[in-house]
């Protein structure tokens, strides 16, 4: 056999070698692909605690307004729930700006009432809240803020049922210069 014949066909089953390398890798590629696709992450995460603070009177200047702390547990089992009222924000706190909540089983949740007095004149009040508990692991701690906008007896105001039916204060939202 020539020499040249011979480098020729060697080329040829290098070539050939190759693509079948290259094939073999995609297929590789497209079974680890399904195989990810398989084990996709969502990204749910969610803080053992939830806080949700709803007005149950309408916020006027200088009026007093009773707020709705919800505390859920919506992953695991909470004892021991404490919350408080850590900042006012230029409010008056009306009685204790502190409430045992209690136990809260998973999934559950229970409700504790705060009330504040909106300042007469100024602009928007934060209203910082803490929520504190037990969980399986140790100490749980969430915070949540609720948004006092004195005047807001000014806003249109509409009363309706929320998803677990009780009734709250709908007010629509505007912009506050800074």
């Amino acid at each position: 056999m020539h020499y040249g014949t011979w480098l020729g066909r060697v080329g040829l089953v290098a070539a050939a070698l190759v693509a079948a390398e290259q094939v073999a890798e995609r297929a590789s590629a497209a079974d680890a692909g399904a195989a990810h696709a398989a084990a996709r992450c969502d990204g749910a995460i969610r803080h053992p605690i939830e806080v949700r603070v709803e007005p149950l009177d309408p916020v006027i200047a200088g009026g007093t307004v009773r707020l709705r702390l919800t505390a859920g547990a919506p992953s695991v089992a909470l004892s021991r729930v404490r919350a408080r009222i850590e900042r006012a924000g230029g409010a008056t706190v009306v009685g204790t700006p502190r409430h045992a909540v209690g136990r809260v089983e998973r999934g559950g949740a229970q409700s504790v009432e705060f009330a504040v007095v909106a300042p007469a004149a100024g602009d928007r009040r934060l209203i910082e809240f803490v929520v504190e508990g037990e969980g399986p692991t140790g100490p749980l701690r969430c915070g949540a803020v609720f948004n006092l906008l004195p005047g807001g007896g000014e806003q249109p105001v509409r009363i309706v049922r929320n998803a677990a039916g009780e009734r709250v204060a709908e007010y629509r939202a505007r912009k506050v210069a800074p």
